[in-house]
């Protein structure tokens, strides 16, 4: 009953956090009217009405005057399913569900390499070489994971990897040169 929706919830919530997020995203729920003035958005809410299992360490804000905001401390492990319960009963008064019950997924990390080039450093000479490429990933990862994961060997030397990456994207290109 967690992935189904409830359209009895439709007069309180327009929309929450679902299906597939990633690892790094926080948990929203966005209300259809305001639930707190002005002055009470950015505050940490010193007792958060969601529960979710498995248990995540976090604040809980109002992002705006609709919107719960829950920012988990860490990273949430890959493809992780979490369950969670929002108490609107401490957040609104009258005849309303106690508990809204729904479900996410973290996304599972997925890794491409692609390599881009592969050039001699001059042309009357054919003995140096550099390679490039692009390591893709599927949801955040961090820089230093990513260079934890590859290694460059010629001759079974090891050999120095240059990096560039764009965490945003999840791109994280890579130059081996001197081959």
């Amino acid at each position: 009953h967690y992935w189904t929706y409830d359209h009895s919830f439709d007069p309180y919530i327009s929309a929450y956090s679902s299906g597939e997020i990633s690892r790094s995203s926080p948990i929203r729920v966005r209300f259809t009217s305001d639930m707190v003035n002005e002055t009470a958005t950015g505050q940490t809410l010193t007792s958060s009405p969601f529960s979710i299992n498995p248990k995540i360490k976090g604040t809980t804000i109002w992002e705006d005057t609709r919107t719960l905001k829950f920012t988990p401390k860490e990273e949430l492990p890959s493809g992780q399913e979490y369950r969670v319960e929002l108490a609107l009963s401490e957040l609104m008064d009258g005849d309303i569900p106690s508990h809204i019950p729904y479900a996410f997924t973290t996304r599972p990390q997925d890794i491409r390499v692609e390599w881009t080039s592969s050039q001699s450093f001059s042309h009357q000479d054919q003995q140096w070489h550099q390679v490039q490429g692009i390591v893709k990933t599927l949801d955040v990862e961090s820089p230093e994971k990513i260079e934890k994961l590859f290694e460059a060997k010629f001759d079974k030397e090891k050999v120095k990897v240059k990096w560039k990456h764009d965490t945003k994207k999840g791109e994280h290109t890579f130059t081996i040169d001197s081959l």
